[in-house]
């Protein structure tokens, strides 16, 4: 992973990017910030 291509840095925590969630392939459910899946796996 890259910092600032797959993820960022916000207050001492990693915050996932959209680029990073689209090779993933699929909503894992975490309810992420930047999910490009409408978050569908989210309960």
């Amino acid at each position: 992973m890259v910092e600032g291509k797959h993820y960022y840095l916000e207050e001492g925590l990693m915050v996932l990017t959209e680029r990073f969630h689209l090779a993933r392939g699929n909503c894992c459910g975490n309810a992420c910030r930047h999910c490009p899946y409408n978050h569908e796996n989210v309960k």
